[in-house]
This record gives structure tokens, sequence and C-alpha cells, in this order.
């Protein structure tokens, strides 16, 4: 594989950057004011395309030739990460561990490129939890590309204690095999909502010192009845200890019902904004060549909130 192909083309407009976001939903998303900061930090104009659709019409949109003529790269959000993977035509080092792409970009022939920037920001997000340590034991609620990129992030810090949590029994195994193949050293199983289990599952009870949750929005009352079905095997808000620490890959009004579960359980708590940020900015570097102010774009991205 030529490393040429690992980046890609430049831009077809020197001073516009035509970028878009696919997903299901994506009205909530705050990836257009991202770029927007992003491109003005970088003297361009911005062009920012939404396409909400399911995978059948998202594949057929992407795979289509006439589509890379007119975007210089697209996002990719839930829940279309892996079927951004298999239709990559060339995959960046990343793209490839995760399985998962959530940037896509197009070569000078027109080769379509699949990266993922999601383990950037969740290294930054895990960077907030400065007592992160290799001794650690971390449950994950999800086993779709942001949850990966979490794992990945944690692998990097030298966790090697990690416990899935999910509804599919079937992408679970994949997901134990994926995770063992990365990291043979590693410690992992899956437990499910209906008290299935796989994996190397010793007593857990007690001992989950960090959470992270990579799968959509639940509200107050959907986390209690999760804490209630898997109650036996973690007690009380996950077992989590004080100083135990609940991210949540969701963020804004999105995160609001994880939020309000934390805070009910004096847990601390930190949403995915930082996340977006520091993933946002790695894909507009790739796409553009050019560099963006992390803390800067921050700054501007809360002020927007508020």
């Amino acid at each position: 594989m030529s490393s040429c192909l690992l980046r890609p083309r430049s831009l077809l407009d020197p001073q516009l950057v035509h970028l878009g976001l696919a997903g299901q939903p994506i009205s909530h998303s705050l990836s257009p004011h991202l770029h927007l900061h992003n491109a003005q930090a970088c003297d361009l104009a911005l062009k920012y395309s939404l396409f909400d659709e399911d995978r059948v019409n998202f594949i057929q949109r992407v795979t289509d030739p006439h589509f890379s003529l007119s975007l210089d790269g697209l996002n990719v959000t839930t829940p279309h990460k892996t079927a951004a993977y298999q239709i990559s035509q060339v995959h960046t080092p990343t793209a490839t561990l995760l399985e998962a792409v959530n940037t896509l970009g197009w070569s000078s022939t027109h080769e379509l490129i699949g990266h993922n920037t999601d383990v950037v920001g969740a290294q930054m997000l895990l960077d907030q939890y400065g007592n992160l340590a290799a001794h650690h034991t971390v449950l994950l609620f999800g086993t779709g590309g942001a949850s990966r990129a979490i794992c990945l992030a944690l692998i990097n810090r030298g966790v090697r204690r990690i416990y899935w949590v999910s509804r599919d029994r079937h992408r679970a195994r994949q997901t134990i095999q994926w995770l063992q193949a990365l990291c043979p050293d590693v410690t992992t199983g899956w437990y499910g909502l209906e008290g299935e289990q796989m994996g190397d599952l010793p007593s857990v009870k007690g001992v989950i010192d960090v959470v992270a949750s990579g799968i959509p929005s639940l509200t107050t009352t959907q986390w209690n009845e999760i804490e209630h079905l898997l109650g036996a095997q973690f007690g009380k808000g996950f077992g989590l200890p004080p100083d135990g620490w609940f991210f949540d890959l969701n963020y804004a009004e999105r995160a609001q019902g994880t939020r309000d579960w934390a805070e009910r359980h004096l847990i601390n708590y930190r949403d995915g904004f930082v996340m977006l940020i520091a993933q946002g900015i790695a894909s507009f570097e790739w796409w553009t060549g050019l560099k963006v102010s992390v803390d800067s774009v921050l700054k501007k991205m809360r002020e927007h909130l508020v």
C-alpha cells in the first residue's frame, strides 16, 4: 500500500472546504458548528452538509462516484461506522485496528479512504481523569466503534481488565475476539442484560473503577433499569467507588439522562463533549493538512453551548 493513499487528496477548492456528516439521527449534532470554527481558524470558507439516512442509502450515497466530486471529507457517526469501514477501499492503521471508520476521504485517484480519529478524542477525554492507572478495572457499555476507541485508549494507558455490557451476543463475541487478538494479555468478558455471560469473568462486584458508555443516549429511568438488571454482578451504581468515574460519550442534551443518573448516585461524571471536539479537529487536520488549536476551538464551542 502506498503511503500517499493514507492521506486524502488536496481540497477541491483551496478557499472552501466542503464537509459533511452521515448518521441517524444527527439533527442534534454539533459537528457543523465545530467545523465552522475549524475552518475559520484556517481562513477557509465552509460548506457543511447533513446526510440523515439509513444504512442502505448511506452506502449508496458514499459509493456513488459522483459523490466524491462534490465533497472533501465526510464524518461518520452512529450507526454507520462499521459500514463505512466495510466499504472503504483503503484503511489507515487506526481504522484497521478498530475495524471502524468515523472519517472518510478520497485519494487523488478517487479511492475511498477510511480513517478513525475517535481514539484521539478518547485519549483526550481520559486525560481529564488524571488518576486512571494500569491496575484499574473498566466496564464498557456498547461494542460499537466509539466503545472500541475508548478500549484502545485504555490499552494504550496500560489497562488490562476490561469488561463489556451490551445486548447483542454475536457482536459481543466478535468484540472479545478482537480485543484478545489486539492485546493477548488482557482480561475481558461480556455481560448481557438478561443474565448472559461470556469470557474470563472473575467476581467483579465492587472492583469496577471506571465505567464508559458508547451507546446511544438513555434516560435516567433506563439507566435505573440497567443498574437493576446488573445489580447481582456489580452492585449499586455498577460498583463504582467514590473516586470512580463514569464517562458518557454522548454530550449536551443527549447526555442529560446519564448525567442526572450519575449525580443522583454521587458518581464523578464526564460527557463526550471533549471527545467530540478532539476527534473533529483531528479529522479536519487529516482532510486539510492544517493545524487547529484544540484549546481555542474548545473555548468557542463551550461558548456556543451557553
